[in-house]
């Protein structure tokens, strides 16, 4: 695999990448912003460079000798900036940082992989399986810069003679994720979560431990090369099923009641209303119900094909493991 570089080391799907690396005792540089932030065994198990993507004096310090990198440093301040400034500062590190990063390792990389988002197809409705070949249509920023982020990579490959893969990830699970599942648990926990209709629309998603493994999948695969790739766990869950085996495993017992669709709409205008003036106070807003209530699913079978990767991870068999930790840290 030779020598290998992390960004975005300290983040969710990060930390678990770098931990498998370690794990396989691969020869590990990390890129980080905070070395206050990284595990202690870190600092004895790989190389640690501290840095800003932004500024590319601080990348002039990383060694010019990595054969691999797993770009996964990015921002999401919000999907839909709510400010010129946040729009910015998302595609001033989402996109130039990554351009920075491939124009400083350019001459010496073999191959870039690149962790991008199924945010490329946020503005596509389909009721059937979105696949790479798909219409991409991102309707928010960060679904943009992903896009960008792709061509960008692809195009530095080709012209300095590397290899490059692109991964888009739908949205990711697992211990030390604090998003869509970890907020369903706890709300689950604290019987606060009831379902929105019936809960038979579907979503793909994907388990942390199964992008870690399809990222190491396609490195050095020729076949991969100028490569887009969708991961998931190849199961898409219903809200339904997510809210039985997340009650199942909290030992809570299922809240039958349902809010109509209809009435879920009002509160959720009220809460676009809010939201202009309080972010993120309430709880639900039109993003957000169009999210629990719309089914999109996407097809992974490209990476099974052809680089031969089948996820070993579900929902069913992880959810004990994010359970224990969300108690962990909730005490």
């Amino acid at each position: 695999m030779g020598k290998i570089l992390v960004t975005g080391a300290t983040g969710f799907i990060g930390t678990h990448l770098v931990n498998k690396l370690i794990e396989k005792g691969a020869d590990i540089s990390i890129f980080v912003r905070d070395q206050k932030k990284i595990d202690k065994e870190w600092v004895k198990k790989t190389k640690v460079y501290e840095g800003d993507i932004t500024n590319k004096d601080s990348l002039s310090l990383i060694s010019k000798d990595i054969d691999v990198v797993f770009h996964l440093a990015a921002v999401n301040v919000h999907k839909t900036p709510r400010s010129e400034e946040e729009k910015k500062y998302l595609y001033e590190v989402n996109v130039k940082g990554a351009k920075n990063i491939l124009e400083s390792l350019a001459g010496c990389l073999k191959h870039f992989i690149f962790l991008s988002s199924i945010s490329v197809y946020d503005g596509v409705e389909s009721s059937k399986e979105l696949e790479e070949n798909s219409e991409v249509k991102p309707n928010n920023a960060y679904g943009e810069s992903k896009l960008i982020c792709e061509r960008l990579v692809a195009e530095y490959g080709k012209k300095y003679g590397f290899m490059t893969t692109s991964l888009r990830i739908p949205f990711a699970y697992g211990p030390g994720n604090k998003g869509n599942i970890f907020k369903m648990i706890d709300a689950i926990s604290k019987r606060r979560f009831f379902l929105i209709g019936r809960g038979d629309n579907k979503r793909s998603s994907v388990y942390v431990g199964n992008v870690v493994d399809s990222a190491l999948s396609v490195v050095g695969k020729e076949i991969a090369n100028g490569k887009v790739y969708i991961v998931t766990d190849d199961i898409n869950y219903s809200v339904k099923e997510l809210y039985m085996t997340i009650s199942e495993s909290l030992g809570r017992k299922p809240i039958l009641f349902h809010l109509p669709l209809g009435i879920a709409k009002i509160f959720a205008k009220v809460g676009d209303s809010v939201e202009k003036f309080f972010p993120g106070l309430f709880p639900l807003n039109s993003e957000i119900l169009r999210k629990l209530t719309c089914t999109f699913c996407l097809s992974s079978n490209k990476i099974k094909e052809e680089i031969g990767f089948s996820p070993k991870y579900d929902f069913y068999n992880t959810i004990s493991e994010t359970i224990s930790w969300y108690k962990k840290i909730r005490g």
